[in-house]
């Protein structure tokens, strides 16, 4: 009776330990509607590079079984700033193949 009852609590801690969510204390996406882009016409302003040598392109997944942490080595894009980020353009590019994950072995 009493391994019955052992075994009933241990499987029960087990169950409710692993049903926790990592992701249930962080910061949620939102979205909202779509915004009018500015046209490639008026966004004419200051421009900065993109690229491996002056930027990281980085990401955090969280799933039920933890984080799953990554990056992006070949990329490549520009910034246009035209005085504000409404009117500016931000294009990037990244290579799909060069990503790289910090997946546990």
């Amino acid at each position: 009776m009493r391994r019955r009852l052992a075994i009933t609590i241990i499987s029960g801690l087990i169950f409710f330990t692993a049903c926790h969510d990592p992701a249930s204390n962080t910061t949620k996406a939102t979205t909202g509607e779509a915004a009018q882009v500015a046209s490639p016409a008026t966004a004419r302003g200051q421009k900065y590079v993109i690229n491996p040598q002056n930027s990281k392109i980085e990401f955090v997944g969280s799933k039920v079984t933890g984080q799953e942490k990554g990056s992006f080595g070949d990329f490549s894009g520009e910034i246009d700033y035209a005085g504000s980020p409404e009117t500016s353009r931000v294009n990037i590019t990244m290579k799909i193949d060069s990503i790289t994950t910090a997946s546990p072995a």
